[in-house]
């Protein structure tokens, strides 16, 4: 039910149910390396590049370790997009196909972990995958710039420390970023994302006990391109942080693990976002004036929502998961109309069951 009423969803239904393959693969793995081809989740980090906002989508992912080196990468189909082009006086459908590709190197120790990473959005009418942004030791976007290509890079890193009963994790992108200001074009804004993130764990009466506070923030047309085949999104929904563009959200959290039939949460936030959309025609306004250009962030009239959450889960017989949550929100701003305000309160019942067959020779 949850998938038919996703707007998203463009599979079949029946009397109001849907259903999908979300784990479909093959994996041969050793010791320090792995090599996989299939359907599955993937999330980097912070998740602010490849996160868990959007579905599981098809691609071949390898892995190795080598000492305090782990090194991985994938590369990917996304979903063919639709868009119209006029050719004198007829309006052409058009299929654009889309991949992705991106490859990570970590450093790991004990108590931290650093690492780097790159990744390409890239596609177009009947283009096929490229075979530079499959092998994992070329530079993409070295490689785009070399072929003339306007595909759509990000790079980042990431980090973590871990000193118990603190952990701190933190990421950083960049799809674009203005060093020198020659030209007009320099005055474009930065395009970057961060997530920063501190958690205290603690025993309570012999149960765990977590405390955590988050920052998420991501400017305007960081995940947007020129190209509509080459914004970082999958069926509709972003690749990277589920806010999307031109938004931040803070947020602290607590959540105690009472028993694996009652773990508890409870969780503050506060939501700004602009106007700028993931979906919106790429424009250049910085093109449209004279001299130095910049905006607020977020942009426009920004919407903003306090709120709380409450949920209770749990798990059940061997591979049975529920979850039970309250949200209540007060919106600011709503729907970017200034001064409009708007509650809302919602409550929302999970229940999952798994099943994982293992053929083993």
């Amino acid at each position: 039910m949850q998938w038919a009423k996703d707007p998203n969803y463009r599979g079949r239904q029946w009397e109001g149910f849907a259903g999908r393959p979300d784990q479909v693969y093959i994996r041969v793995a050793g010791e320090d390396w792995g090599i996989q081809f299939g359907k599955d989740y993937l999330a980097w980090a912070e998740r602010l590049v490849i996160g868990k906002a959007h579905d599981p989508f098809e691609r071949f992912d390898y892995e190795i370790e080598i000492g305090p080196f782990y090194f991985t990468g994938f590369a990917g189909f996304l979903n063919p997009i639709l868009f119209y082009e006029t050719s004198g006086d007829s309006t052409l459908e058009r299929w654009a196909q889309r991949y992705i590709s991106g490859h990570r190197l970590e450093l790991l120790s004990p108590h931290f972990t650093l690492a780097i990473y790159e990744t390409m959005v890239y596609g177009g009418v009947g283009r096929p995958p490229e075979i530079v942004y499959v092998v994992p030791f070329y530079w993409f976007h070295a490689e785009q710039l070399n072929r003339g290509q306007n595909d759509n890079t990000i790079v980042g890193g990431d980090m973590q420390l871990l000193f118990p009963p603190l952990r701190f994790s933190f990421e950083f992108l960049v799809d674009d970023i203005q060093v020198e200001k020659e030209t007009q074009g320099d005055e474009e804004p930065d395009e970057i994302g961060l997530a920063a993130q501190l958690d205290f764990g603690t025993s309570t009466f012999g149960k765990w006990l977590t405390l955590s506070g988050r920052y998420e923030g991501v400017t305007n047309r960081t995940y947007n391109q020129r190209y509509p085949w080459n914004r970082y999104t999958f069926m509709g929904a972003p690749l990277g942080s589920e806010l999307g563009n031109d938004a931040d959200k803070t947020t602290f959290r607590t959540k105690f693990f009472a028993c694996p039939e009652a773990i508890l949460t409870a969780e503050l936030f506060y939501l700004r976002e602009g106007e700028g959309d993931i979906g919106d025609d790429w424009e250049e306004p910085w093109m449209e004036v004279e001299g130095p250009y910049s905006e607020p962030f977020p942009t426009g009239v920004v919407q903003k929502t306090a709120g709380f959450r409450l949920s209770w889960a749990g798990a059940f017989k061997r591979n049975g998961f529920w979850d039970i949550g309250f949200e209540y929100g007060s919106i600011e701003n709503a729907g970017h109309e200034k001064n409009k305000k708007e509650d809302y309160w919602q409550i929302r019942m999970d229940v999952k069951c798994s099943v994982y067959p293992r053929i083993s020779f």
